[in-house]
Formats: structure tokens, sequence, C-alpha cells
């Protein structure tokens, strides 16, 4: 299992992987691809290499017969040659697969001679199912987009149907209240969050300002600092903005606003479902619940009565190109259930 471990590491670079390891037959296939022979796999590769610039993350890998070792892994792909394409701005699809790979060993060579992959998003594995194939087109056909900000840092480890699973390492953001907001007319009318605080989609005017303002120079140094993204809003009544890679709250200068503090997050594993539009907070009560719904059908146990929305673009961005996120943490998570 150690060399496989390392050698794919390889499966997309300069070096590639072992071809050595492989008999000549090699029965490789997934929803959407078939080969039965080492050349047929190898060019494989070597056509999403080109086409499409994956990046291939292995989580773990576990012997699960005599003859057979599982890998779990995240792909995540964008079209190679759509940074020529002059229409980038509106249409850059990210694809992202999770799944496992069953690779099985001749017993008289010693040598792999079968290669399955499954999706974790499709029920129907068969060789180009509809369910596979839609699921492929939608991802082609995704409009929404994140601006080129930083942002925390997570990993994806599953993307079952509707929704993915993060792993998030803690990060520090700026908060501050958005009770302000809340009590204004024009935010009386929210409703409330699940724990009985502001609603995340509510109005966050003020308690945006307040954060833009300090990361733009309203501080004791008049330091100005870059945006990140996404904004953070969650049903405790918070409003929160990422502060950087690496960054301690010691090094950061002091806000002018006493209202504006700093929070290290903690990281975890979140249940995430991305979708398009205003984030008003009917659509975001409605992805919501889809959100509750998707991990209760996978047996995932959310943390009671706590959601945050994420919002990515300014407001100048048009609905269909605008990404927005609902999260919760889900304190169960298990790679391989």
């Amino acid at each position: 299992m150690e060399f496989l471990r390392e050698d794919l590491t390889h499966l997309f670079d300069d070096q590639g992987i072992n071809q050595s390891a492989y008999d000549d037959k090699v029965n490789f296939e997934d929803p959407i691809t078939r080969y039965s022979t080492v050349k047929g796999y190898m060019f494989n590769i070597s056509m999403l290499r080109r086409v499409f610039a994956p990046t291939f993350q292995l989580h773990d890998i576990k012997q699960t017969s005599e003859f057979d070792i599982t890998t779990r892994w995240t792909m995540i792909m964008q079209l190679a040659l759509n940074k020529y394409n002059p229409f980038r701005k509106w249409w850059d699809p990210q694809l992202l697969f999770t799944g496992t790979s069953i690779m099985s060993v001749n017993p008289s060579t010693g040598r792999f001679n079968s290669h399955v992959d499954t999706w974790d998003a499709v029920q129907n594995q068969k060789y180009l199912s509809l369910e596979a194939v839609r699921h492929l087109v939608g991802q082609l056909a995704t409009l929404s987009r994140a601006p080129q900000l930083e942002s925390p840092p997570y990993t994806v480890l599953k993307k079952p149907d509707g929704y993915e699973v993060r792993k998030y390492n803690s990060f520090l953001v700026a908060e501050t209240s958005m009770a302000e907001d809340a009590s204004s007319p024009a935010g009386s009318s929210g409703r409330q969050g699940s724990s009985g605080g502001s609603s995340p989609a509510g109005n966050g005017t003020s308690a945006f300002m307040s954060l833009a303002g300090y990361i733009f120079g309203k501080n004791d140094r008049q330091e100005k600092m870059a945006m990140t993204m996404p904004v953070f809003s969650n049903s405790s009544g918070r409003m929160q903005l990422f502060m950087g890679h690496n960054k301690e709250r010691a090094s950061l200068p002091t806000p002018s606003d006493s209202e504006v503090h700093f929070v290290e997050m903690p990281g975890g594993f979140y249940a995430v479902r991305s979708f398009s539009g205003k984030a008003g907070e009917e659509d975001a009560q409605k992805q919501l619940q889809v959100l509750h719904q998707k991990i209760a059908r996978d047996k995932l146990q959310a943390t009671p009565d706590k959601w945050t929305l994420a919002r990515y673009n300014d407001p100048s961005t048009k609905g269909p190109f605008r990404l927005n996120e609902v999260l919760v943490e889900v304190v169960n998570f298990d790679l391989w259930g």
C-alpha cells in the first residue's frame, strides 16, 4: 500500500505513475470512462492532465480484501484552455469529484489488473449512466463563481448529491454584531435565525460597513488591507471577515470601532450547499432546509440550531454569477462512512 500511496502523488505530474505496476490488460472504469488496456489507462490520465489540469488529493488508503486496495480521494479540475476564453469572466467552471478507487491485484503477476472508480455524488455507478452524465454536465453549466480573493483554507472530503463536506483549518476573523441592523426599520421584518438570533440572511449593512471600514483603514495604524472572501454571517447574529492566511491577532492593527473584535475560528467538518442569486432570507432558508434533508439522508448529524451564510461577491454581481453557501457543522463525519 505504501507503494501506491507514493505512486499516486505522481498521477498528474511530469513523472507520472509507474506503468510497470500494471498488467497489459487493465480494466479501468468510472461512471463516464472505460478502458481495457494499460495503454488506454495511461491515455486517459494524459488526456485529463492536458484538458482539465487536475489536482488529485489522496485522503486515505486501506486494504479491503486479500487482493483489493481501496483509496479515497478528491479530484478538482478546470478547463486548461479556458484561460484563453474571452468569456472566462462569465464561464469558468470548476469540476469537483470525490469518491473511491478499488485497485485489484492479479495474484499471478503481482500487478494491478483492475481500477474501478465510484463517485460519491451518484447512486448509479454504471458506465455513462444518466445520473453520472447529469452530474458532469451540471458542473460544466455552473455560472456562479468566487472572485480571485483570499479565503479560509479547507479541503473537500466528500461531495455527495447536493452538498459537500469540508474540513476547515482554524482561521482568524474580524467580527461584529448585526443587532443594530436587525433592529433598524430595514431589518425589523427579518426572520430570526434558527437559534433565535438575527437571521444570517437579514439586513447587515451597518455590520458590513464596520468590518469593511476596519480593513480599509479605520484602525490605529490607518493601515489598509486586502479584501478577502467570503462575508460570513451566522445564526448567533455575528458578521465576520477572514483576516488572511497566517495572520495572528497580535500582528493586526487595533480597530477604531470598539464593536469590531477578533475571533479565532476553530475549524472542523462542515456540510456546505452552494447556490446562486442574491441570498435573501427566503432563498437562504430554503437552501438550509434542503441541506438538512440531504445530510439526514446520509445519516450525518449537524450541530443543532446553528448555521452560517457565506456570500462571496460584491452587490454589483448579477444573480446567476453570484456564489453563496449555507454551512452547518457536522459532528459525526466519517471519511469511510
